[in-house]
């Protein structure tokens, strides 16, 4: 498991191949870790980990992939990911329901689905260590207090 300091902020922009993300990605793998399973779209490229439960997504900034953003999953079979079992950012867990996550950090900067979108619920958290991160909920009642998480995107706002 990495350290329970991760600095998620350093991650950010550093390059496919950089020494940190492979690192990170060896301190979650209990053995010789897996090959990323590469995704390539006209805009971003992914590599992911479906049995660490994590992706990476890379976009081209200053002329080189970097970095953009983070998704850890929680395990639901439709995602086909495991569930991610690193230091989570901002002191959740896997098992953080929504009404805890917002006791725990308070009124989100954004939030979204739910309601008449019949779309799953969200909220976004900006925070001091230099990144944002959006919760997606596993409910489209913002009512119900016991909504799990299914996914967590860690990124630069």
């Amino acid at each position: 498991m990495p350290s329970t300091n991760t600095k998620w902020s350093e991650l950010l922009h550093q390059t496919k191949d950089a020494p940190a993300l492979q690192q990170f990605i060896d301190d979650l793998s209990e053995e010789n870790a897996p090959e990323p399973t590469i995704k390539t779209f006209k805009d971003a490229t992914y590599r992911s980990w479906p049995t660490l439960g994590i992706s990476f997504c890379f976009t081209i900034a200053n002329g080189e992939e970097q970095l953009d953003s983070i998704d850890i999953f929680n395990g639901r079979p439709q995602d086909k990911f495991s569930v991610y079992c690193g230091e989570h950012p901002l002191g959740l867990s896997s098992s953080s329901k929504a009404h805890e996550i917002v006791s725990a950090l308070g009124e989100p900067i954004k939030k979204g689905g739910g309601g008449n979108t019949r779309m799953p619920c969200w909220v976004q958290y900006d925070t001091d260590q230099g990144f944002s991160v959006q919760v997606n909920l596993d409910g489209v009642h913002w009512e119900d207090r016991e909504m799990s998480w299914t996914s967590m995107a860690i990124f630069e706002d």
